[in-house]
């Protein structure tokens, strides 16, 4: 054992030398005889003498032939005999350098002497001169005297250079340990240091199983499914504390999987009652066997949103819930568009303008279930194993369609019986999307940007518009208007164009062209020629996507109104191939426009609409190929030109059972073919696939179309802010060392209440963490009691109830962003630590690290 290198040797013998002239080193063991030349190099104008049969001759010479120059006299081994010992009074009159390694290291790393036995018992360790220098470090960086030379501080510190680790405390030790993928991970703790290692598990965490890393951390994941008792309270923090760490989760989810490979617990989840179930977050496919559960409850009608939020707020910190995300929000939005479907009371209305506002409703209109219909389908694609939804699925497709679309187009239907002319009576702010030129005029005062997004419908709109008032960079305002007939590209495009008339032709096969005043309008250049007519220009968003601001601003310089054509949901949608994935088309089309109108503000436009050409409907499943969903025919009629799934042209079409038909001049063309659409949702039977996706019919779903106002400047931006939190405890003081405080968000997220994650924990008033700490997530949609009230089990710290007894503490709530506490606390509760003599029962505070 050495661990001290020549220089520190040198440094002390030099020491030495300023007392006297002469030192002798008694070097018993023999452990530095190879550092003797680079120490004599080092030694301050001294000569070193190595003694071995020359005791005379030395003695001579340092005493009769150079009784001035300085001597290091180096004694390698076992003393001679007192008797034969001719330097005995050397000794005795001049300082002597004891050169074992213990002595030297107790003064090297400044601890008592006491620990000169740890540093024998493990001598290994400190034949390195590296590990004494960083063992050194971790010690020196103790400011108590005592703690430094407390035996298991001493024994920590050593560990946790073997470990590589900058602290040692043994929960620390403990994830290190977990962290190495070698079969035994502690045979990293040499030299017998893992016994030290199972000292701590038995005093710290109450472990008395057998002395194996495997066995210790089964223990570990059963004692988390079973429930923690108030024994273990430490091994309960630690454990969970390391799972929920994202540095530590995924060495976490390793060891799950293995001890569940061990242990089977998984097979053994279907009997398990769901409480337990809801407690134990480590083991593999807890999540699935609670959405299982769920699933038929929501199908059935006993399980509504509430539920499921409460259920998946406690699952968060699980270790798979990123694993089931997505099985998650498919539940969550199964639920609540089931209990929506439930609750519906029946749609009846008396004419269009009815059911028109009936649908476009802010607060409670139908357009919410084309949304959360979307949600479900969306969420439900989402997840690559589908056994667990597909009842839910069925289940969702058929209500969708048998609960509401079938009973909402029998009552549409009626309406439109009804209809002479393609009129809806609307408000003044609304308006059929012939009109929506009036909208520039509107602005004249200011350049207009208008960003037309084909096929978003409605409630796509609603959700834009719920996007963009999250972001706080204007007022926003959202109106639904309605398309022309029938409700397709062509037409819905050049509606939307300054003009004062519009003419539809049929030419070749089936090509419809619209043109607005005699000039044609498919296609961004012929679009471009009529807005620089008007004073306004035309792009693509393909052409602005990678734009910079400056150049934006570059190519709006001189235009009074700006068109931007956007084109993700049609383009997807409209394609057998692609049908499918419509949800996801509308999901990018939302993000891609948030991010457009940001980028327009940043670029000094203070006036944007955006809008759409028509709407869609859409259905996860084919339609059935039967007289309910598909028709054969064609409308009564002197000829027909155009047959599409959704709408026919033709000469004097007259409505049928099947048709509702419409003159040109009856919607708003100047001249052009009848119009025929069949009722309901009904697709005409046509060559090819691609039935899900569809539009040009005069469906709720087709015809309405967003307005979205953003203007900047004028008005107030919404007040955007996370949303509110409060802490409680029942009581006022603290007596016990697990609590579960209440977190409570005070109102559900919205579009300008943004979802709040906070890290929960108790401190001292001056800031000092005293408990174990905890990650929610405040995002509940519904105003509930279950849904917006969260429980948080925290542990203090080993000692803390003892320690500060009588003290003013905090229960403490910071935001957290990606993992990381950022800002001021966002909510405190105060109350005051009370030591009666049983909180701390059961703990281990007397090994503290």
């Amino acid at each position: 054992m050495s661990g001290i290198d020549a220089s520190r040797l040198a440094e002390e013998l030099n020491a030495l030398l300023e007392h006297g002239r002469i030192v002798t080193w008694l070097d018993r063991n023999g452990e530095y005889a190879e550092d003797l030349d680079a120490v004599r190099e080092l030694l301050d104008g001294a000569t070193l003498i190595t003694i071995n049969a020359n005791l005379f001759e030395t003695k001579l010479r340092i005493f009769a032939e150079d009784t001035k120059s300085r001597y290091v006299l180096y004694c390698g081994g076992e003393l001679p005999p007192l008797e034969e010992d001719l330097l005995a009074d050397v000794r005795c009159g001049y300082p002597t350098f004891k050169a074992d390694a213990s002595t030297l290291l107790v003064r090297e790393l400044g601890v008592d002497p006491g620990l000169a036995a740890v540093i024998d018992e493990y001598a290994p360790f400190f034949n390195s001169t590296a590990r004494v220098a960083d063992l050194k470090k971790h010690l020196g960086a103790i400011s108590d005297a005592d703690k430094r030379s407390d035996r298991r501080t001493f024994l920590a510190a050593m560990s946790a250079v073997l470990l590589k680790t900058q602290q040692r405390s043994f929960s620390v030790l403990f994830a290190k340990l977990a962290s190495m993928t070698q079969d035994n991970p502690l045979d990293a703790l040499k030299w017998g240091l893992d016994a030290y290692f199972w000292e701590g598990a038995h005093a710290i965490w109450g472990y008395d199983g057998e002395h194996s890393f495997d066995a210790l951390m089964t223990w570990l994941f059963v004692m988390n499914a079973n429930g923690w008792d108030h024994r273990h309270n430490s091994a309960q923090r630690d454990f969970s504390m390391w799972t929920r760490d994202v540095a530590t989760r995924d060495d976490a989810r390793r060891w799950a999987r293995r001890v569940d490979e061990a242990t089977g617990a998984s097979a053994a989840l279907r009997d398990a009652a769901t409480d337990a179930l809801l407690i134990d977050t480590t083991t593999p496919g807890v999540d699935r066997e609670l959405i299982s559960r769920l699933v038929r409850g929501i199908i059935d009608g006993s399980v509504g949103v509430a539920q499921v939020e409460e259920q998946r707020g406690r699952r968060r910190e699980g270790l798979w819930f990123d694993d089931t995300e997505a099985l998650w929000d498919a539940a969550r939005a199964g639920a609540r568009l089931l209990t929506h479907l439930r609750a519906l009371p029946g749609i009846a209305f008396s004419d269009a303008a009815e059911g028109f506002a009936r649908y476009t409703n802010p607060d409670s209109g139908l357009w919410a279930i084309d949304q959360e219909y979307r949600h479900y389908v969306r969420a439900s694609r989402a997840v690559h194993v589908d056994d667990v939804l597909t009842d839910l699925d069925r289940h969702v497709e058929n209500a969708y369609c048998d609960d509401y679309l079938r009973p909402l187009s029998r009552t549409w239907d009626d309406a439109l019986r009804g209809m002479r002319t393609w009129d809806i009576a609307v408000p003044s702010s609304s308006g059929r999307i012939d009109s929506f030129h009036r909208l520039l005029v509107a602005g004249s005062h200011r350049r207009t940007v208008v960003i037309i997004s084909d096929a978003l419908r409605y409630e796509a709109g609603v959700e834009l518009a719920d996007h963009l008032r999250s972001l706080g960079r204007g007022a926003i305002a959202l109106n639904p208007w309605y398309t022309m007939l029938p409700s397709i590209t062509a037409l819905g495009m050049a509606a939307l164009l300054p003009h004062r008339e519009l003419t539809l032709n049929v030419r070749g096969k089936d090509q419809v062209v619209v043109e607005a005043d005699g000039r044609p309008t498919s296609g961004i250049d012929a679009r471009r020629t009529i807005l620089e007519g008007a004073d306004g220009r035309a792009f693509t968003y393909q052409e602005l996507a990678s734009d910079s601001v400056k150049s934006m601003r570059s190519k709006f310089k001189g235009a009074s109104a700006v068109y931007i054509y956007h084109d993700v949901i049609d383009a997807i949608g409209d394609h057998a191939a692609s049908e499918s994935d419509t949800p996801d088309a509308v999901n990018r089309a939302i993000a891609e426009l948030s991010g457009l109108v940001g980028k327009l503000i940043s670029a000094d436009i203070t006036r944007i609409l955006v809008t759409a050409d028509h709407g869609f409907l859409f259905q996860d499943s084919e339609p059935a190929n039967d007289d309910t969903a598909k028709q054969d025919g064609v409308p009564r009629g002197r000829s027909v030109s155009v047959k599409k799934r959704r709408y026919v042209l033709g000469k004097d079409l007259g409505s049928t059972d099947d048709f509702v038909a419409f003159d040109a001049t009856s919607v708003g063309l100047t001249d052009g073919p009848s119009i025929a659409l069949p009722y309901g949702t009904r697709r005409i039977r046509t060559q090819g696939r691609g039935n899900r996706f569809v539009h040009g019919g005069a469906s709720l779903q087709e015809i309405t179309t967003p307005v979205i106002e953003v203007s900047v400047g004028s008005r107030g931006a919404e007040d955007v802010r996370d949303v509110g939190i409060a802490l409680h405890y029942d009581d006022m003081s603290l007596k016990v060392n697990r609590f579960s405080p209440r977190v409570i968000q005070r109102e559900p997220i919205s579009p300008t209440r943004r979802p709040l994650t906070v890290t929960i924990g108790l401190e001292s008033m001056l800031g000092e963490q005293l408990s174990s700490t905890r990650v929610l997530t405040l995002d509940a949609a519904e105003r509930s009691e279950v849904s917006l009230k969260q429980s948080s089990e925290l542990i203090l710290f080993d000692g803390v109830l003892q320690r500060h007894s009588g003290e003013a503490v905090r229960i403490v709530a910071y935001k957290t962003v990606h993992g990381q506490v950022v800002g001021e606390a966002v909510a405190t509760h105060e109350l005051t630590l009370n030591d009666n003599g049983f909180g701390g029962f059961g703990g281990f505070g007397g090994f503290d690290l």
